[in-house]
């Protein structure tokens, strides 16, 4: 009798793993989104520079965030001035460093383009995760500004605009 139950508690739980393993967002915390989903999502997509990077602990100091402002170059989606700031999680304070994965992490004067989201009335977060934030860097020999896999900046702009809205 102990040994059926022990039999069937093992299949059970065989079967829970196969379950639950076979699921991709078991394999990771991010859900991996097309260029189209996250600019659907978005309330704002910005061509632009980070300009200013402030960590500080959450109010119950139970947290670090960071308060990232891009100097906005360009609108693709949406338009909230000359600059815009977004919260995300982590960050350094008085050497205590807190960090997240699937999290961007943004440098001074780097060129990005932004993903994000209107999160009550004057608070932004990236969308997407990681995938809310897309370096921009410049071809050495064309000097033509490029993303990730080999897409000029241009062709990807060109993909945003061209996303019906939700």
């Amino acid at each position: 009798m102990k040994k059926d139950l022990l039999q069937q508690a093992f299949v059970f739980y065989i079967a829970c793993l196969i379950t639950v393993g076979s699921s991709p967002t078991a394999w990771s915390q991010s859900q991996v989104m097309t260029t189209e989903d996250i600019t659907r999502r978005s309330d704002l997509v910005a061509v632009g520079r980070v300009r200013d990077l402030h960590s500080e602990w959450t109010a119950e100091r139970r947290s670090i965030v960071t308060r990232v402002t891009v100097s906005v170059n360009e609108y693709l989606k949406g338009n909230y001035g000359q600059a815009v700031t977004v919260l995300v999680p982590g960050g350094e304070v008085d050497g205590v460093g807190e960090w997240y994965s699937h999290t961007p992490r943004f440098k001074k004067d780097e060129d990005v383009v932004l993903f994000a989201r209107k999160q009550g009335p004057a608070e932004f977060h990236v969308t997407g995760g990681e995938g809310g934030k897309v370096t921009i860097s410049q071809d050495p020999g064309t000097g033509v500004s490029m993303i990730a896999g080999g897409v000029t900046l241009d062709e990807f702009k060109k993909r945003i605009k061209a996303t019906p809205s939700k």
